[in-house]
């Protein structure tokens, strides 16, 4: 090829250019003293003498072939392998090649092709004015640039620049004077840097994270938490909330951010992805792979337009009409009309997949445990939770909610003890469920305090035995709102050892079986189960325990547990107040004392022992105020809760009302995209003076 490439030419180029540099740098270093000077050419004789220089050698100016330069390169990405940027002759259509001095560089041009920046991550930042067939320098810009764009109306440049490795600077700039306009640390993980088609978003990836930020002021406008690390990302443009996105594994995502859905995704051809770009209409999205292959997809149609290989270049889009790419030394041509004919409608030609064809798997989170509570001391574990979604839509429950495993093993050095559960939810496709908890426990110890609201905190004796028990039930949904089913209760306890040998009356002490269950109702109108917004729930069983079931003891239990979710609509930031009336109660004498109605646990009253207040009946109420600390990022929120509740023997005889209040906050994160899982930690204080830390995983109710 002529003019650039030629030898002699490339000797001029990089010396002139090297000159050029170093002129600008001692001259840059100078004006950017002044906060609001222009790093502008020099007035009079030495622009003239400048001006000379520049026309002569500078790089962008192709003496023998005499390239203007208004280009067409509207969203001109990386220079490829051999160094070279392609670009376009607007006036005499021929297509040349820019050998920049560095290796690393990388040029943008401006969508209305009037200006142009050259940046790497080893050079200065260099802004010029396309006119015709000049190149003017706007600003030497004295930063290391990984990442630029400029807005859809040419008039700002945004830059990822400065890089260090706790984080990198997200710059606005003026294009006509090259001067600042707004700064912004960000995760030094940002690997993309894209402006949406109305200017008003600014879109960048970090990790799992699309951030998008206010392009006036970048300030963080909201954060998208995906399932898979997110690489490349680019907005359409003509649809402002739409944007592509490349996985590690080579698959595109399509999404729409204003409804945080995934459209669709594309399983090309199984390579890593270098570049990711839309057309100028948004119709077809272009993947060039790391082995230099260029795939083309119709996005409305589904279906893969083009396949070529050997497109080292990045690509040139001539306006709406075509694109131009370079294979080994032949320059290639393709009209975009073209490229929708060839679209071909067999299904064997599509890796586009919706989402509901192509639902995860399963995922799973290890979660080290470090737990303390009175009776037990300090315990150590770990605990791991499998999620696991389903491979087709659900009638009921709603269609992404995932069954899961959560198995969990701690130990506690102060008596070696043992504690291991496994905790599980199963939802089949056709609206049975089947929710089990399993226990067991090896040297627990417990305290007890006595019997009704008498028990106090200084008259405990602290017990341990080994307990097996499997809780559950088996529910089937009749339809959206209301479920019926069988509970059940399994469980045997070892006799009980005491520690100071303190003889009670209690039915419990030598253990035994408790074998029993009965009927299930439930009407759920809840928005979701893992985080309800809105709705409510009622729960009600009623349970036999009866020796010619094998148990040992004989009893009577009524469970009645209804809640209610309020969103709160004022403000930016979501906010949802959920209330929660609870009640327990057993008929007759044979109760074992362990398995008494009481009103704290880690989802209950929070803040008081476990078996503190426990009689043959409780009852409780709790409000809990549930928000976000910003309102861009749902990811991490706390929550403010208040609680009343009281035990007796009877609550319609002789009931001597003595209310136990607790309140705290609690802090969440979430711990799976798109689902709110929530790790939850909370600390609470009582009316009793006493104070407790609680944590777990999912809403406390």
């Amino acid at each position: 090829m002529e003019g650039i490439n030629n030898y002699q030419t490339s000797i001029r180029f990089t010396t002139a250019w090297a000159t050029l540099s170093a002129y600008m740098s001692v001259k840059s270093k100078f004006l950017f003293k002044h906060r609001r000077s222009r790093t502008l050419l020099p007035r009079h004789t030495l622009f003239a003498c400048f001006l000379s220089f520049f026309k002569a050698f500078h790089p962008l100016v192709a003496q023998e072939t005499g390239l203007p330069c208004d280009w067409i390169n509207p969203v001109g990405h990386e220079i490829n392998s051999d160094g070279h940027l392609l670009l376009k002759d607007n006036t005499t259509q021929t297509i040349y090649e820019l050998t920049p001095d560095s290796s690393d560089q990388k040029a943008v041009v401006s969508i209305d092709q009037k200006t142009v920046v050259l940046f790497g991550p080893s050079s200065e930042t260099q802004l010029y004015n396309l006119d015709k067939n000049s190149c003017t320098l706007i600003a030497s810009i004295p930063v290391k640039t990984e990442y630029a764009t400029f807005s859809q109306s040419g008039d700002q440049l945004f830059l990822l620049h400065s890089k260090t490795w706790r984080d990198i600077s997200l710059t606005s700039y003026e294009t006509q004077t090259g001067l600042p306009v707004s700064s912004r640390k960000v995760s030094s993980r940002a690997n993309a840097l894209t402006l949406n088609s109305n200017d008003s978003l600014v879109g960048i990836s970090s990790g799992s994270l699309i951030k998008l930020m206010d392009a006036t002021n970048l300030k963080t406008a909201k954060v998208f938490w995906e399932e898979k690390k997110q690489m490349h990302v680019v907005f359409s443009p003509v649809k402002p909330m739409q944007v592509a996105s490349a996985t590690p594994d080579g698959t595109i995502q399509i999404r729409d951010l204003q409804q945080d859905a995934l459209l669709a995704e594309i399983k090309a051809h199984g390579e890593a992805i270098n570049t990711l770009q839309f057309d100028p209409t948004g119709e077809f999205i272009f993947i060039q792979d790391e082995k230099y292959n260029l795939s083309v997809w119709d996005i409305s149609n589904e279906k893969e337009a083009l396949y070529r290989k050997n497109v080292e270049g990045n690509l040139v889009f001539d306006g709406s009409e075509s694109i131009h790419w370079r294979e080994g030394t032949e320059l290639v041509t393709q009209g975009l009309s073209e490229l929708t004919n060839s679209v071909q409608l067999d299904s064997g030609n599509s890796s586009l997949f919706p989402l509901e064809n192509e639902l995860p798997g399963f995922v799973f989170f290890p979660q080290p445990l470090v737990d303390w509570r009175p009776e037990t001391g300090i315990q150590f574990g770990l605990s791991t939770s499998f999620s696991f979604f389903p491979k087709s839509l659900r009638k009921y429950p709603p269609a992404l909610l995932p069954s899961s495993i959560v198995p969990k093993i701690t130990y506690g050095p102060d008596g070696k003890q043992i504690f291991t559960s496994i905790e599980s939810e199963v939802y089949s496709a056709n609206g049975w469920n089947f929710n089990n908890k399993l226990k067991y426990n090896i040297r627990a110890r417990n305290f007890y305090f006595g019997i009704g609201n008498l028990a106090r905190r200084d008259d405990r004796v602290r017990y341990s035995n080994t307990v097996f028990s499997l809780k559950g039930d088996v529910i089937k949904h009749l339809n959206r709102a209301l479920k019926v089913g069988l509970g059940y209760t399994i469980r045997h306890d070892s006799p009980l050892e005491f520690e100071e040998n303190e003889a009670i009356s209690e039915p419990g002490k030598a253990g035994g079986w408790l074998v029993g269950g009965g009927p299930v109702v439930q009407i759920d109108f809840r928005d979701d189960f893992v985080f309800p917004t809105k709705g409510s729930f009622l729960d009600t069983r009623l349970y036999f325990y009866n020796k010619s079931l094998g148990s040992n003891f004989q009893y009577k239990e009524a469970l009645l547990d209804y809640r209610k979710y309020v969103p709160i609509r004022v403000g930016k930031i979501p906010k949802v107040l959920a209330f929660q009336a609870y009640s327990h109660l057993t008929f007759g004498r044979d109760v074992p004392f362990y398995q008494l109605p009481h009103i704290t646990s880690d989802r209950l009253l929070r803040g008081m022992w476990r078996n503190l207040y426990i009689d043959r009946q409780s009852a409780y109420v709790q409000t809990e105020y549930r928000s976000y600390f910003s309102p861009s990022d749902t990811r991490f929120g706390y929550v403010l809760f208040l609680g009343a509740g009281d035990v007796a023997d009877s609550f319609l005889k002789d009931w001597q009302p003595d209310i136990k209040l607790v309140y705290g906050a609690g802090y969440r994160q979430q711990l799976v995209p798109k689902l709110r899982l929530d790790f939850r930690i909370d600390f609470a204080i009582s009316n009793e003076g006493d104070f407790g830390v609680f944590g777990g995983v999912g809403v406390a109710f």
